[in-house]
């Protein structure tokens, strides 16, 4: 069996939107320095059905897709056991600040804002 036969139908067809998040295919990794290999890894984590019926079908931005999107960045930028204790992006930023001391804020994952303007510009591109 081939390996894209594997792949669930929700993890195919939300491909196109995790390839776009993840970054140029001319750069080496994400601005945020995480590559694609991580962004795919850690999409078959989480739950993707939402992403993929928004990239799939209807381009509708509810508030369960803005969810999963978020879920998603939060497996990306966290270990496992950072998952555990994370809820939001905002909680993640902090915890990782304050654990690693860094100066370097683009190995933070990206505040609220950014996140919500990724997400507008992707509506927009989609529909």
């Amino acid at each position: 069996m081939t390996p894209w036969r594997k792949l669930a139908l929700p993890y195919c067809q939300a491909l196109p939107l995790i390839h776009s998040l993840s970054g140029r295919d001319i750069t080496a990794s994400y601005r945020f320095f995480i590559g694609k290999p991580t962004w795919l890894e850690k999409s078959k984590t989480v739950p993707l059905d939402h992403l993929a019926s928004f990239v799939e079908a209807d381009h509708n931005l509810t508030d369960d897709v803005i969810d999963q999107a978020r879920q998603l960045f939060i497996s990306v930028y966290s270990s496992s056991n950072e998952i555990a204790r994370c809820n939001s992006l905002t909680e993640l930023r902090a915890h990782k600040f304050l654990k690693n001391g860094t100066n370097n804020l683009k190995r933070l994952p990206p505040t609220e804002d950014a996140f919500a303007f990724t997400w507008r510009e992707q509506h927009m591109h989609a529909s």
